[in-house]
């Protein structure tokens, strides 16, 4: 008899939220979810929903790499508006390893807009990384905003832009100004139930893809892997790239081989436990001897 999967179950009305790795990845890394995105694009970049509808693009996970030791390395999602490219990047906390791995990856980004040989780097166009943030910064503002600048405060280039959002602060001002759209994305974000989800979309999405939002969300929170990783395995076992690195130098490898091997026992397909832990496939059956 093959184990369950499911080893708990949500609440009623409990929805897993978009902050969740797996969850977001899931519905936003999806061409016909496109129109969700180009909601939000609207609103960040200011441009009217019109002007992004059909110019919105996903564009592929997979950074450039170096070598074939970085196989593997994926942003969280990355979109392209007129060539200038959105990086979005989840994170439950902004440890050193993750940021300076958050620059590495808009990096990588900017500089694969031109191919091998081209010196025309006044084509390049902008490339924004918006961080969010599941936690709160403590430093009393939404959003930081972060550029090249000497310390004149004198702008050195402005096709580099890193911004960070505290998704947690957001929520708790949404309850006493729902109407302030920034405000209402953190919540929508955040929220992890039903009745939240659809109340902070009400102004900010339009009907057809605010309902379809409510649908995504609700379909993966009632499926049996989705709750099984979301309820036992937490964000920070979870975090990619930079975070696994640093659990290996602390000696937690092992760790990390248990909870593989837990995966697979429960029978979460081998190509998804690589994408989870950012571990390649070859080194994952090596784990589990296959």
């Amino acid at each position: 008899m093959q184990p369950k999967i499911r080893t708990e179950m949500l609440k009623e009305g409990e929805i897993i939220p978009l902050t969740y790795d797996f969850m977001f990845t899931s519905i936003f890394n999806k061409e016909e979810n496109i129109d969700i995105l180009e909601e939000f694009v609207s609103f960040y970049l200011d441009i009217e929903l019109n002007e992004v509808k059909g110019n919105l693009k996903l564009v592929s996970r997979d950074l450039e790499l170096e070598s074939k030791k970085e196989a593997g390395k994926k942003v969280d999602l990355l979109l392209d508006y007129k060539g200038k490219k959105i990086n979005i990047e989840l994170s439950s906390n902004m440890s050193k390893g993750v940021t300076e791995r958050n620059v590495v990856f808009i990096c990588r980004v900017h500089g694969g807009q031109l191919k091998y040989g081209d010196i025309h780097y006044k084509k390049l166009e902008q490339t924004i990384q918006i961080n969010l943030l599941s936690y709160k910064r403590n430093k009393g503002v939404v959003k930081d905003s972060y550029s090249l600048k000497n310390e004149k405060g004198e702008l050195l280039s402005d096709r580099l832009i890193i911004d960070v959002i505290d998704m947690e602060l957001g929520s708790e001002l949404w309850y006493t100004e729902p109407t302030n759209k920034m405000y209402s994305w953190c919540k929508l974000f955040m929220s992890n139930n039903e009745a939240e989800l659809e109340e902070s979309r009400k102004y900010i999405m339009g009907r057809a893809s605010g309902e379809k939002l409510d649908k995504e969300v609700k379909k993966l929170s009632q499926e049996d892997e989705m709750v099984y990783l979301y309820t036992k395995l937490s964000r920070e076992e979870l975090e990619k790239n930079t975070l696994i690195e640093e659990a290996k130098e602390q000696g937690a490898y092992e760790k990390q081989k248990e909870m593989i091997i837990g995966m697979y026992e429960n029978n979460i397909d081998i190509d998804k436990i690589s994408a989870i832990s950012n571990i390649s496939v070859e080194e994952i059956k090596n784990i589990l001897g296959l």
